[in-house]
C-alpha cells in the first residue's frame, strides 16, 4: 500500500507485513485493526493499529473478542498494545469490524491508555454544543484546504512531467541538428578538398 493512501478507515482490518519485535512486543505478519482517527488515516504515512491474535488470552478489560466473519477468524484484540505502523506494511484488507465490536474496541483502548469520560470534558462537564459545532466547522475547513493543496500538488506533478517530456524532446532535436551540422561541415570540407586536387 502507498504511504499517501487515503482509503484506510477506522475499524478496518488489514494484514500487516512482518517487522522485528523485542521481548513481549506483538510482531507483525498478522491481522490488525486500524484505531487511528480518519484524518490521520487520510493524510499521514502511518496508522495506529491493534493486533488480533488467535492464541488463548485471559479475560482482561483491554481484550476484545472478535467473531469470525469472512476473512476474519475468531480472535482477540490486544488493546494494551497499540502500535504505529507504516501504511507500506498494510496489504490485504480483510474486512471491517461490526459496530458493537468497534464500540468495545474504543472502550478497551481508552482503558489501556487511562482515558475516562471526565478526561474528555472540562471539569467533568459536557462540551458546549456551540463549541462542538465550531470545532466541526474548523475541521471541515482544514479538510477543504487539504483537498485544495492536494489538487495543486497533482497539477504541479503533471506540469513537471510535461516539462520533463519537453526537455527530452528538445534535447533529442538539438542532438539531431548538431549531428546534421557536423555532417554538413564534413561534406563541405571533403568537397573543397576534391576541388583543390583537380586544380
Amino acid at each position: 500500500m502507498q504511504e499517501n493512501d487515503s482509503k484506510v478507515k477506522y475499524g478496518e482490518v488489514y494484514y500487516v507485513l512482518p517487522a522485528k519485535a523485542i521481548g513481549s512486543e506483538q510482531h507483525a505478519g498478522r491481522p490488525a485493526v486500524v484505531v487511528s482517527n480518519n484524518a490521520n488515516n487520510r493524510f499521514a504515512p502511518t496508522v495506529e493499529v491493534v493486533y488480533l491474535t488467535r492464541q488463548e488470552k485471559g479475560d482482561q478489560p483491554t481484550h476484545v473478542e472478535v467473531e469470525s466473519q469472512g476473512s476474519i477468524h475468531f480472535s482477540t484484540l490486544i488493546c494494551e498494545q497499540i502500535n504505529t505502523v507504516s501504511k507500506l506494511r498494510l496489504t490485504d484488507r480483510l474486512g471491517v469490524l461490526p459496530k458493537e465490536t468497534v464500540k468495545a474496541l474504543k472502550k478497551a483502548c481508552a482503558i489501556s491508555i487511562n482515558i475516562t469520560a471526565a478526561d474528555l470534558t472540562d471539569d467533568g462537564k459536557s462540551i458546549p454544543q456551540e463549541e462542538y459545532e465550531a470545532l466541526l466547522q474548523r475541521y471541515a475547513c482544514l479538510d477543504k484546504e487539504f483537498h485544495h493543496l492536494g489538487g495543486i500538488l497533482e497539477t504541479l506533478k503533471v506540469q513537471n512531467e510535461q516539462l520533463s517530456d519537453d526537455n527530452i524532446r528538445i534535447t533529442a532535436e538539438r542532438n539531431v541538428f548538431k549531428q546534421l551540422y557536423i555532417d554538413a561541415l564534413k561534406n563541405n570540407k571533403f568537397e573543397g578538398g576534391n576541388s583543390n586536387d583537380q586544380v
